[in-house]
């Protein structure tokens, strides 16, 4: 059965379901992040208001230390930032977010086309 990010007509066989917008997605990510408040201070980050109801229990934790039990980690500025390996409801909301960003991807470009990516061969 075919399923698909949008509303369809009464003669629709399949499954049509509308969401929040990726970039809705991508906000509360971004309000779930502990910010060092070295960057704070700095000006080199924004900080977001509290999450609402979708982004309760999302956490994306930071420290100058690398986590030694994180599901996902990244180290940026002098700081990581990471997923709590025993956090399961960051983890299942980043696994959503990544779902819903490469379906868009590939509906915005059609079913033959397909993202290209260009990696340059030095010498």
């Amino acid at each position: 059965m075919p399923v698909y990010f949008a509303v369809k007509g009464s003669d629709w066989r399949g499954v049509a379901m509308s969401t929040r917008s990726t970039e809705d997605l991508f906000e509360i990510l971004r309000a779930s992040i502990e910010l060092p408040e070295e960057h704070a201070r700095a000006g080199i980050a924004i900080e977001y208001p509290p999450v609402g109801l979708a982004g309760q229990g999302v956490r994306i934790l930071t420290s100058k230390e690398k986590p030694a039990k994180a599901a996902l980690a990244t180290k940026y500025r002098g700081y990581w930032f990471y997923i709590e390996d025993s956090n399961l409801r960051t983890k299942e909301f980043f696994s959503s977010l990544k779902t819903f960003w490469s379906s868009s991807i590939r509906s915005s470009a059609g079913e033959s086309a397909a993202p290209v990516l260009t990696i340059p061969v030095g010498g």
